[in-house]
Parts: C-alpha cells; structure tokens; sequence
C-alpha cells in the first residue's frame, strides 16, 4: 500500500520527465561542452531526488523508520548538489572560465556545510529550499542578463520556468493545495515543477546547441577549453 499516492507518483513523474529531459540534452549535437554537462547534470540529480523523495513519501512515512531515516537525508543531499549545478549554470552563463571555477568551488564548500547541517542538525525540506534558492535566484539573474544582450522566445521560457519554480515553492512551503486529500501542496508542488522543468529544458536545449551563447563574445568550443 502506498501511504501518499498523490505525492509519490508525481515525484515519480518527475524523476521521468527529468530522466528524458537529461537524456535529450546529452543527445545534442554541435552543443557547448560545460553548458551541456552542466544542465545534464542538473536535470539527473532532479530525477534522482525526486526518486528517493517519492519512495520516502510513499513507503516510508514514517519519519522514525528506518527507511525514512536512511533515504530522506540521502534526498536533501542530492537537492544540495543540485543547488551547487545551478551556481555553476549561473556563473557559466555571465562569466569567463576562472570566474566559473572560483564560484563552482565556493559552492562546493558550500555544500559541504549544507551536508553537515542536515546530517547532525536539521532535516526539513524547508532545509533545502532556504539553500537552494539563492542559487536559483542567481540563476535567473543570469538568464535576464542573457535575454537582455540577446532577446528570444527560448531566453525567456527559461526565465518563466525558474520564475515558476519560486511560485512552487511557495506553494510547498504555505501549503496550499488542489485538494487537501486526494492532490495536496506536495503534489501541486511537483505539478508545478514540472512545468518548470520543461520551460528550462526549452532554454537549455537552445543554449547548449547555439555556440555564439557563450559569454563575452567567445564560441563554446573556445569556451570549452577553459571552462
């Protein structure tokens, strides 16, 4: 029996959607080689999270069990790592290599103190949106910067989507739900990252394969040897 159906097949939903998101940005051809890893990485430790979140919700409910102790930790992880891909996506969009590398570094340090503090401290899913934020708004400085150098429809669907991805989190954190039991604020949550994550993946996918995209009028194969 699956304790939260709603909950637990739309983080499964997610974990597929991110899969094939990931998966057809790898595909890409003529792409620019950093950006490219970088969104499929990004999209990768979604899906993951989303899997280990989704099974926690749906068979281990139970906060004291040991399922729930095991992999709920492991899930607030994965979400840290993907706040460190964003960082990285953000600086690799507005900066030179050195710079990208300065700030991938910090906010692996970052990381580390995030890993800490919800292994012995504090394991709430507020946890990881108080962290990951920050680097979503980051992220989202830089997509505005690029749509104003270079307006386009792709530009601004990545825009839409993280700007959708602050309004779900607001729905996450204030509980505001379809239906109290059968499509509750976790899972309107993840409906609405869905949406997100698909209007992302309409930016990413026209940056990775455009190599005037890189910064400060460099190529991305120029681009992919410093970067």
């Amino acid at each position: 029996m699956i304790a939260e159906l709603d909950v637990t097949l739309t983080d499964y939903a997610l974990a597929v959607e991110a899969t094939i998101l990931a998966y057809s940005l790898y595909r890409a051809k003529e792409a620019w080689p950093p950006l490219q890893s970088a969104f499929v990485l990004f999209f990768s430790s979604i899906g993951a999270a989303t899997l280990v979140g989704g099974t926690v919700h749906g068979f281990f409910p139970d906060d004291l069990s040991r399922g729930s102790k095991l992999l709920w930790p492991v899930t607030l992880i994965i979400l840290g790592i993907t706040s460190v891909i964003v960082w990285r996506l953000g600086a690799l969009l507005v900066f030179r290599p050195v710079v990208v590398a300065w700030v991938t570094r910090v906010a692996l340090i970052e990381f580390v103190l995030y890993s800490l503090f919800v292994l012995y401290v504090r394991r709430d899913f507020i946890i990881a949106i108080a962290n990951y934020l920050p680097a979503v708004l980051f992220l989202t400085l830089s997509f505005g910067f690029r749509f104003l150098r270079r307006p386009n429809s792709s530009t601004l669907a990545g825009i839409a989507g993280l700007f959708l991805t602050f309004v779900a989190s607001a729905v996450q954190h204030f509980k505001i739900s379809l239906h109290p039991r059968y499509f509750n604020h976790n899972a309107f949550y993840h409906l609405l990252q869905g949406i997100a994550l698909l209007l992302i993946f309409m930016s990413a996918r026209y940056l990775v394969r455009n190599p005037t995209t890189a910064p400060l009028g460099e190529t991305g194969e120029q681009y992919a040897y410093k970067a």
